[in-house]
């Protein structure tokens, strides 16, 4: 059955064969940019990464097994998250199960204890918010102009006098569908807009990580008690 919008592509007689996914750069890009398969494909790896927390916790302390963690897991949750994962909630939930489950195992926590306080122990990001970290340096770089060109013209300064409160800010476009607002050239915008102008006025892209690692974390304090 032929689907909508499907076009022959033709090249010196040859016909294009369409795929509806690709892997690129170590990313599985979808026709639907849903990013489904990508997160099928982490879920994969993370799976693994777990099967191995479950065996060595018998044999290896807490800070080996953070190690573990940084190295097995951490890397497939973090790699282009700016971009997979801005997407529907219902799609990363299953990602968002297992961080949890990985960092029970570190913490030699039951199966059904609460995270926060594991979180806060290892001082590791939950998913969700390391999402918005990866997206947040991206908006750091745009907004101190570190970014390519072609990259930097998909963003716009706030206009306004510069004595206002907020002239860090971007603007944020006009959009019609969903998958325009998950975007980073929108959901990025919203986010940078609504950070603390102490975290914004960062130096630079080190310290500006650290200062939102730090407001992480202590938000995580904040809801524990």
């Amino acid at each position: 059955e032929r689907r909508y919008n499907e076009l022959d592509i033709v090249i010196n007689n040859v016909k294009i064969e369409r795929v509806y996914e690709i892997k690129f750069l170590g990313v599985v890009i979808d026709s639907r940019i849903c990013w489904k398969p990508h997160i099928k494909y982490v879920r994969g790896k993370l799976a693994r990464g777990i099967a191995i927390l479950g065996k060595a916790k018998y044999i290896f302390n807490q800070k080996a097994l953070y190690m573990l963690y940084n190295t097995m897991l951490l890397p497939y949750l973090s790699y282009c998250v700016e971009v997979w994962g801005n997407t529907y909630k219902s799609n990363l939930q299953t990602i968002t199960t297992m961080q949890k489950r990985a960092i029970r195992l570190i913490t030699n926590a039951g199966y059904l204890d609460h995270t926060n306080e594991l979180f806060i122990k290892t001082r590791t990001m939950k998913f969700q918010d390391l999402v918005k970290y990866k997206t947040a340096q991206i908006m750091y770089k745009v907004r101190n102009k570190l970014m390519p060109d072609k990259i930097q013209k998909l963003f716009t300064e706030r206009e306004g006098g510069y004595n206002l409160r907020g002239t860090l800010n971007l603007k944020i476009h006009k959009f019609r569908t969903t998958l325009k607002q998950m975007c980073i050239t929108i959901i990025g915008v919203k986010l940078w807009n609504n950070l603390e102008e102490e975290i914004k006025v960062s130096t630079n892209i080190n310290v500006f990580k650290m200062n939102y690692k730090k407001h992480i974390l202590n938000k995580y304090i904040v809801e524990n008690r």
